[in-house]
C-alpha cells in the first residue's frame, strides 16, 4: 500500500481546508465548484492544484495538464515570493520530480519560507527511501532540525510535526531500527490522543494507521486506528473521509486475509462512491484485490480493464496491458 504512504506525507501541508491530498476521493464536479468559489490568488493555485492532482491520479494526464498549466499564469499576473513557492509546491507535488524538489528546497531557504523547505525535504527523503537510505535519512533529519529551528507559531506548524515524524518513522522502518521507529511513533500516539485540536489528532491516527501497515510484523495494528477514523467521519457526517477510511480499510483486511471483513467495508465504498459520483484509482486496487481474493474471476478482471470499469477509470493503456502481462509470467 505504498501509494497509502504517500498520501499521508503529501496531505494538508499549507492548507487547513482543502482537499489536499484526498484528491481521489472527491468528484471532479465537486472540486470544479470550489475552483468557481476560490476568489484570492492563493485560492486558486490551490484549487487548480487539486485538480490537476486529481485528473493526473485517474490518468487523465491532458486534462490535468490543463489545469496545472493556469497555475503559471497566476503567479505571472500577481508576482510575489509567496505565491511564487506556492505555486512551486504544487509544481513538485504534481510531478513528484526530484529537481523541482532541489529547486524549492533552494527557493525556499534563500526566501526564508519554513514550511515549503520542510515539505520539499520530505518528498526528497520519500524518493530516495527505497534506493538510497542515507539520502532519505538526511533530507527527513533537515526537515526535522528547521521544525525544531522555526519559533513562529502558525495553523500548519503541528501539522508539519506529524508529518516529519512519520517520514522519520518510515525510513527507520526500512532501514530496521525499530527502537527509532518506536520513538518516533510513541510521538505520534501522543499527539493522537492529547491534541488539543481535532484535525491534528484524526491526522496523527492516520499517519499512525499507515505506518503500522508499513511495519513488517505490526500490520494488525493499523486495523484500531482506522476504525477510529472510521467511527468518527461516519459520527462526523463526512461522506468523503469516509470513502477514504473504507478504501483503506478494505485493503487492509484483504491484505491480511480478513476476507469478511473486506467484503464488508467494499460494499460500502462502492456505495458511497456512487452516490458521490468518485471515481478514482484507488477503485482499480480494490478490484484488484477481489481478483487476488476469488471474489471475481481473472476474465472478469480483465474485461473490466478494458471497457474502462464501465468507462469511468480509464487508465493508460501501457498499464492495462503489464496487468494482463503479469498473469502470464
Amino acid at each position: 500500500m505504498k501509494k497509502f504512504i504517500v498520501l499521508l506525507l503529501l496531505s494538508v501541508t499549507l492548507m487547513a481546508k482543502s482537499q489536499v491530498g484526498y484528491e481521489d476521493f472527491y468528484s471532479e464536479n465537486y472540486l470544479k465548484n470550489n475552483l468557481q468559489l476560490a476568489k484570492t490568488a492563493a485560492e486558486q493555485i490551490d484549487a487548480l492544484g487539486v485538480l490537476s492532482v486529481h485528473y493526473k491520479n485517474k490518468h487523465q494526464d491532458s486534462l490535468g495538464n490543463i489545469y496545472f498549466n493556469r497555475i503559471a499564469s497566476i503567479v505571472s499576473r500577481t508576482k510575489g515570493d509567496v505565491l511564487n513557492g506556492r505555486a512551486q509546491w504544487w509544481s513538485m507535488r504534481y510531478k513528484n520530480d526530484t529537481i523541482i524538489g532541489k529547486k524549492l528546497l533552494q527557493f525556499a531557504k534563500e526566501h526564508q519560507q519554513v514550511e515549503n523547505s520542510i515539505g520539499a525535504d520530505l518528498l526528497l527523503s520519500n524518493y530516495y527511501i527505497h534506493s538510497n537510505h542515507f539520502l532519505s535519512e538526511k533530507y527527513v533529519m533537515d526537515a526535522k532540525e528547521s521544525l525544531d529551528k522555526w519559533k513562529t507559531d502558525t495553523t500548519n506548524k503541528d501539522s508539519l510535526r506529524i508529518e516529519v515524524y512519520t517520514q522519520a518513522a518510515h525510513i527507520n522502518i526500512h532501514r530496521l531500527n525499530g527502537r527509532n521507529v518506536s520513538y518516533y511513533m510513541l510521538a505520534l500516539w501522543d499527539i493522537a490522543e492529547r491534541h488539543p485540536i481535532e484535525k491534528e489528532r484524526l491526522f496523527a491516527m492516520l499517519c499512525l494507521a499507515g505506518m503500522y501497515d508499513e511495519w513488517e510484523g505490526h500490520n494488525q495494528e493499523a486495523i484500531p486506528w482506522m476504525e477510529k477514523l472510521y467511527d468518527h467521519y461516519r459520527k462526523a457526517n463526512q461522506p468523503n473521509r469516509l470513502l477514504m477510511i473504507d478504501s483503506y480499510l478494505s485493503m487492509m483486511h484483504a491484505s491480511l486475509g480478513n476476507k469478511d471483513k473486506m467484503v464488508i467495508y467494499l460494499k460500502e465504498q462502492e456505495k458511497l462512491a456512487d452516490s458521490l459520483e468518485v471515481f478514482g484509482f484507488d477503485n482499480f486496487w480494490l478490484f484488484n484485490w477481489k481478483k487476488n481474493l476469488g471474489l471475481i474471476s481473472y476474465s472478469q478482471f480483465i474485461q473490466t480493464l478494458d471497457n474502462h470499469f464501465d468507462n469511468r477509470l480509464f487508465l493508460h493503456q501501457g498499464f492495462i496491458d503489464f496487468q494482463k502481462a503479469q498473469f502470464h509470467l
